[in-house]
């Protein structure tokens, strides 16, 4: 008798399981969309798997109908067979519906997963815009005073020279900063707000000291 085919797992291999192995590597939209798309092909397997589950099913019961229906005396070890088969391939249509319900949530999970992701992301670079922004301005400033100590000698360009220095630290500070925060996962971001905050401030009084 046939048997139940076993449906080809689609299997959540894609991009976004990809993503997924790096927890720390930033997603993109095109990241979500492939999972979305993973959700979609896991839910067409797991109803083909049903489909395909019941097909067999029936198949079975009527052929074990069919056995019982014989005008003359049924063949018992037939119909006990045809039974068994029956049980079987309900047994084996659950394991694979399962199986397939299985992937479907876990396509689901993951996709729920880059998604908040990806709004985390876009929440820690709207929160460091000003950051960066400071970041340029400490630029600016440095530059404009190595020209203004271009004409200057003594105390007055050790003076200037050492506003320099203060300001290159911590600019530095803050960058690095800004980069440890990039280098965790966009759902931890704001564990590590608190000391971009820091920076941030340290370079705010350095930048009004040095006007």
């Amino acid at each position: 008798m046939s048997r139940i085919i076993r449906v080809t797992m689609f299997g959540i291999c894609s991009s976004a399981i990809a993503v997924g192995a790096g927890c720390n590597q930033d997603v993109t939209r095109e990241d979500l969309s492939d999972a979305r798309q993973d959700v979609i092909e896991e839910r067409e397997e797991t109803r083909v798997a049903r489909q395909d589950a019941q097909d067999e099913i029936n198949e079975e019961r009527n052929e074990t109908e069919a056995e019982r229906q014989k005008v003359m005396r049924p063949n018992f070890d037939e119909l006990n067979e045809e039974q068994r088969e029956t049980q079987e391939a309900r047994k084996e249509a659950n394991e694979d519906i399962a199986e397939e319900e299985q992937e479907t949530r876990e396509a689901e999970q993951e996709a729920n997963r880059i998604e908040a992701k990806l709004k985390a992301q876009q929440s820690r670079d709207a929160y460091l815009k000003q950051a960066q922004a400071q970041i340029h301005e400490a630029e600016t400033r440095i530059e404009a005073l190595e020209k203004k100590s271009e004409n200057l000698e003594g105390a007055a360009e050790d003076a200037i020279e050492a506003q320099i220095e203060e300001l290159q630290d911590h600019q530095e500070r803050l960058q690095d900063e800004i980069d440890e925060m990039k280098s965790v996962d966009a759902l931890k971001w704001k564990s590590k707000q608190a000391e971009v905050e820091t920076a941030k401030q340290a370079l705010a009084k350095e930048l009004a000291e040095t006007k």
